[in-house]
């Protein structure tokens, strides 16, 4: 019985729970717990004996060597405190969502349970104890209710009470092309576990048990009442109609643009038409516009009908983040906007791109979008600079036909990447399907000549369009003086733009958010600044407020010292710290890395623990910096554009900011962190 009551309990974690997401359920020996049971947070380091163990662990030990610590520390991952369930006595119960307690285990010879039940979604807390409570009761068990204080209510669970759906008998026989009587419908209902009852000739009503959280809507019950009813009894029967069948040419053509990007090696795939506000806009850094909604949504993360690919494909991504890269992506789907037309919206086709690797790039993501529209025949379209704020300024462009914008793409903004949660360079764009069929099928335009040309005036009536107009990105390289010297606190430059509170210099002495090294700080003219990123090839300084100075003039920098030289010495650390790895592990894909001023971290593929070894790896990194080794930063003979780090025997393309000698770095303390599903973090701070 115990053993069934588990797999139950497993079963629901991965369905209903969402793989404890959202719900999280224990068992527990009632006899042993000591009331009122409180749930709370504890700090990492509290301590309790986790079940199947026979002594004490810490909650964060729990997390790194547990089996189930690292199957579900994710769901926990940025909690400054873990959540945690005692009794009265102060006796743990368990730690959700990831372990019960030794202390109050279910054995053989228990005879009282107690089912302690943890959400982030009330709703679905209440459905899956209605489940766990009514198998018990369906094995002879007796259910007690449990008051529970809130702060502004009390409330009793578990609440057994039926819900109530009526539905029209014609209902039922018109979706099931039958001719049954309310007599039998309420027959079938019954014999599916329903409390059914005829209310008028035209109503029944249907109780339906409160372990039944699939019942939704009235279509529901009428799939009851054909399960009981007999799908074998259903007479099989071809329509009396007669019509000619073929797929939809715009189909077609979908059909045809993925076998293209197939052929690109691109992967794939389709998601949700459904969507929320927060994905399409607040994360991708765009004004929230009017979107269609769905009326009494169940979910908030499924509230809205999508207006744009995109948001879609970085999300896929950034839920693959233990996957290896390039990671290049593809959908084909509809998107729904508002119009002033008699139905309120209006949906169209999309094909939207993403990629993401290491160079991923604006000029990678245009040849893409150009070797498309080629590939359909379609070559004629102006290019346009675009200001979409997903992507990065000036590293954005669009396609643009008969003053309709054909294609939008760009290189992804790196606060767009970080609200995501991806650390890997991405490019996206998004072309409009309906656009690009209406200019090969001659409906926008004709393609007589594999040239996108508007037909004669006097054929349509329209106008030629402009001649084609390619925008031309100027490369301005900003002179990069931290590359020159990367002590260097003081210098002037010139400006050679500005924008609102954004400005580009003919040389800087700060260093752009790249390769997960954060971007510097300091002052221009003495105005603080608050970012640095780059756009094209220049570096964009973002101040605190417009600046009071204009294009040509000479300007002041003064470079953040202190954050500048943590990063370069944690920088460097963690390319030291990365080859003992190496010779231990047999080098590990690095998946991802982050220099911050306060630490640095590095993640990699590995699909064993690396507590025990990080002693180790801490003494060897720290002997290598003691060497006091010769460091250097330079250019790729093959490639100027690309740099490489090197220290001793050691080397790896790297564009950051580094110390000349190892041991400026001084002693450094390594520190292993979980992250769940075969990846390894290590965090490296100075000591």
């Amino acid at each position: 019985f115990i053993k069934s009551i588990m797999q139950v309990q497993e079963k629901l974690h991965i369905t209903h729970c969402r793989k404890r997401k959202k719900v999280a359920i224990g068992l527990h020996d009632y006899d042993k717990i000591a009331f009122p049971v409180i749930y709370t947070t504890k700090p990492k380091e509290f301590k309790f004996i986790p079940l199947e163990q026979k002594e004490e662990m810490t909650l964060q030990q729990i997390l790194e060597e547990l089996p189930k610590g690292k199957d579900y520390a994710w769901v926990l991952e940025g909690m400054k405190e873990y959540p945690l369930l005692h009794d009265g006595r102060g006796k743990v119960l368990s730690m959700p969502p990831i372990i019960n307690s030794e202390d109050t285990k279910v054995e053989e010879n228990t005879k009282n349970i107690f089912v302690d039940i943890t959400a982030t979604d009330e709703k679905a807390a209440n459905e899956v104890l209605n489940i766990i409570a009514t198998t018990f009761a369906d094995r002879g068990a007796a259910i007690h209710k449990i008051k529970i204080k809130y702060e502004d209510r009390m409330v009793y669970t578990p609440d057994l009470s039926t819900k109530i759906i009526t539905i029209n008998p014609n209902y039922v026989n018109k979706l099931l092309g039958l001719i049954l009587t309310n007599l039998q419908i309420t027959q079938c209902l019954q014999r599916m576990g329903y409390d059914a009852e005829e209310v008028t000739k035209d109503k029944i009503e249907v109780k339906t048990p409160c372990y039944r959280t699939d019942i939704m809507h009235g279509i529901d019950i009428v799939e009851d009442v054909a399960i009981a009813y007999g799908y074998q009894a259903f007479d099989p029967e071809i329509p009396k109609i007669s019509t000619i069948g073929d797929e939809d040419e715009k189909e077609i053509f979908c059909t045809r643009l993925r076998s293209l990007l197939v052929g690109y090696g691109m992967q794939e795939v389709v998601t949700f038409i459904l969507s929320n506000k927060n994905s399409l806009f607040k994360k991708m850094c765009m004004d929230v516009k009017p979107v269609a909604e769905t009326a009494n949504a169940k979910t908030s993360e499924y509230d809205v009908v999508r207006n744009w690919l995109l948001p879609s494909l970085i999300e896929v991504l950034s839920r693959n983040k233990h996957n290896e890269y390039p990671q290049n992506l593809f959908e084909v789907g509809d998107v729904v906007s508002l119009e002033d037309n008699d139905i309120g919206n209006k949906s169209m086709k999309r094909l939207a791109v993403a990629l993401c690797h290491s160079k991923a790039n604006f000029s990678e993501m245009k040849s893409l979008v150009e070797s498309i529209l080629s590939n359909v025949g379609v070559n004629d379209y102006g290019v346009e600079e675009s200001n979409a704020p997903c992507y990065i300024t000036g590293r954005a462009a669009k396609f643009v036909v008969n003053g309709k914008v054909l294609a939008r793409f760009g290189e992804i903004n790196p606060k767009v990447l970080e609200n995501w949660g991806l650390e890997m360079p991405a490019a996206g764009g998004e072309i409009c399907v309906d656009l690009l069929f209406g200019l090969i099928n001659g409906k926008e335009v004709s393609s007589k000549t594999g040239k996108c040309e508007v037909k004669l005036a006097e054929e349509k009536g329209i106008e030629k369009p402009p001649e084609k107009r390619d925008v031309e990105f100027e490369r301005i390289d900003t002179e990069r003086l931290f590359y020159q010297d990367p002590y260097m606190k003081e210098a002037q430059a010139k400006v050679i733009e500005i924008n609102g509170k954004e400005v580009i210099l003919d040389k800087t002495l700060f260093f752009a958010f790249s390769g997960g090294q954060a971007s510097d700080r300091g002052t221009i003219n003495e105005i603080p600044l608050v970012e640095v990123k780059k756009a094209n090839h220049k570096i964009v300084h973002i101040l605190e407020k417009e600046p009071d100075f204009n294009t040509g003039d000479t300007v002041q920098l003064s470079l953040g010292w202190e954050r500048r030289y943590n990063l370069m010495k944690l920088h460097s650390a963690a390319h030291i710290v990365y080859y003992p790895f190496v010779e231990k592990l047999g080098k590990p894909k690095i998946i991802g890395s982050n220099i911050n001023p306060d630490k640095a971290r590095i993640d990699f593929l590995y699909d064993k623990p690396i507590t025990q070894i990080i002693p180790e790896i801490e003494k060897e990194a720290n002997e290598a910096i003691a060497k006091g080794l010769e460091i250097k930063s330079e250019p790729d003979k093959k490639d100027p554009e690309k740099r490489w780090w090197n220290c001793g025997s050691w080397g790896m393309p790297c564009g950051g900011t580094h110390v000349k000698n190892a041991s400026e770095i001084g002693k450094i303390k390594l520190k292993r962190k979980n992250i769940g599903g075969g990846k390894e973090r290590v965090e490296i701070t100075l000591m």
